[in-house]
């Protein structure tokens, strides 16, 4: 029975057809690399009759006897893993002096593939229909074992037949559960640093579900402008990047995208996990409202759009000091100046600041009662531009829907409304735009 070949020159061990690893998977033939550097053979599993992936780890990981004997352990914790958008894990061990991870077997193409194959860049609506599925995984696998993949990219995802997303490696995550042992050891970095999140190129270690997303927002990004967010001619290069590069703009360079959709892959890669999405339910709600042509969480109206506070009590107080700083300096050229006059000069300078405080704090009042005004006016016109874009049969209702936004753009320039109006204006026109495909 076969055992493996050794290649003295470059020290590294090729399996041929026929051999067998573990005792029980038979070796077809090498497909490929893995997006770790591990060697990948399609196998056999004999006993139960089944395709198996056979992955052969780097022989520096194979050296390590702890890192190997943690490795198994977390192939032992991951395998509980069953969502129809994950590659199963099997089984890991070591097999002459190499270790090896055995999972399910899968037909499709690499991403990298899937996307080369339909022109560079996947359209809005593939693009989200591949990120749902994957983002449901991934907080799958959070939510039931608090596992992270720390690898999402091109290469550890696999499409199979009828555009399902797959993904493997799940095998050499990092565990955080409080029931898992710890599985990386210090100063080991899993991954490539164009796919890695902020805070994995810090090798911070309280790493959560918001590394994740922020990696599968690099993903998005990449499906929609057809090359990667971070790009460098070394790993230091891409690590520097990720930390304080910015990606181009998504607008410039897919003018087709939709503003919803950019402003979703923003948020997902935010420096500052905090700036993120804070759990995977809040992404995938917002990508189903996208898909669907709705408005997601990311662009919705503020609570309140009232303008900043009036600092009144500060002015008040200012004047009601300054004028009686004056009185206290001012020293009468007679000193025989009597108590009286300088008790009316007091009185008179309290009773100017009553004044102004009443005439302020009525201005406050109807300042009050316009940014009332004009919150109720902008939650009628973005319920109007809701309705509209539910109806995109009416043309009539989503151009009414721009006018009134139109309308408090040029009531309200140089303002917040103005911005927001813009965004409102642009999902209305991208509504338009689809119902008019349509016909």
């Amino acid at each position: 029975m076969k055992q493996g070949v050794f290649d003295l020159m470059d020290m590294k061990c090729s399996f041929k057809a026929g051999s067998v690893i573990g005792g029980k998977f038979e070796v077809i033939k090498r497909v490929g690399e893995g997006s770790l550097g591990d060697d990948i053979y399609l196998g056999t599993q004999q006993d139960l009759k089944r395709q198996v992936m056979i992955h052969i780890l780097p022989r520096d990981v194979s050296a390590d006897r702890e890192m190997v004997q943690r490795f198994v352990q977390e192939i032992q914790f991951t395998a509980a893993l069953q969502h129809p958008n994950i590659i199963p894990a099997y089984e890991a061990g070591e097999h002459l002096g190499r270790a090896y991870l055995i999972t399910a077997s899968a037909d499709g193409e690499k991403l990298g593939q899937f996307i080369a194959a339909r022109g560079g860049k996947l359209d809005e609506k593939e693009a989200l229909q591949l990120a749902i599925p994957l983002a449901e995984a991934l907080d799958y696998a959070w939510t039931k074992l608090k596992v992270l993949h720390r690898n999402i990219c091109p290469e550890s995802i696999i499409i199979a037949p009828g555009m399902q997303p797959l993904i493997s490696d799940f095998g050499m995550a990092k565990t955080l559960g409080e029931s898992a042992p710890e599985l990386t050891m210090a100063g080991f970095t899993i991954g490539n640093p164009q796919y890695m999140s902020t805070e994995q190129v810090r090798g911070q270690s309280d790493l959560d579900c918001r590394s994740d997303i922020y990696c599968l927002g690099l993903l998005l990004y990449e499906m929609l402008s057809g090359h990667p967010a971070v790009q460098g001619t070394n790993q230091v290069a891409m690590m520097e990047s990720q930390i304080n590069g910015v990606p181009p703009s998504l607008a410039e360079g897919n003018p087709a995208l939709s503003t919803a959709a950019i402003a979703i892959v923003e948020k997902t890669l935010k420096k500052k996990r905090e700036d993120r999405y804070q759990d995977w339910t809040s992404l995938v709600t917002d990508l189903k409202a996208v898909l669907k042509g709705e408005r997601p969480s990311v662009i919705a109206v503020p609570e309140s759009a009232s303008e900043a506070p009036l600092q009144a009590p500060n002015t008040v107080a200012a004047v009601s000091s300054s004028s009686l700083k004056g009185t206290q300096k001012a020293k009468p050229k007679n000193e025989k100046i009597s108590w009286l006059i300088l008790a009316a000069i007091i009185l008179g300078t309290l009773l100017l600041a009553a004044v102004i405080i009443g005439i302020l704090n009525a201005d406050e009042k109807r300042r009050e009662e316009l940014a009332k005004t004009r919150q109720l006016a902008w939650e009628k016109a973005v319920s109007n531009a809701e309705a509209a874009t539910k109806n995109s049969e009416n043309p009539d209702g989503i151009s009414a829907a721009i006018s009134n936004f139109e309308s408090f753009k040029a009531a309200y320039p140089n303002s917040k409304y103005e911005k927001l109006a813009d965004i409102e204006i642009r999902l209305l026109k991208e509504a338009q735009s689809r119902a008019a495909t349509k016909k």
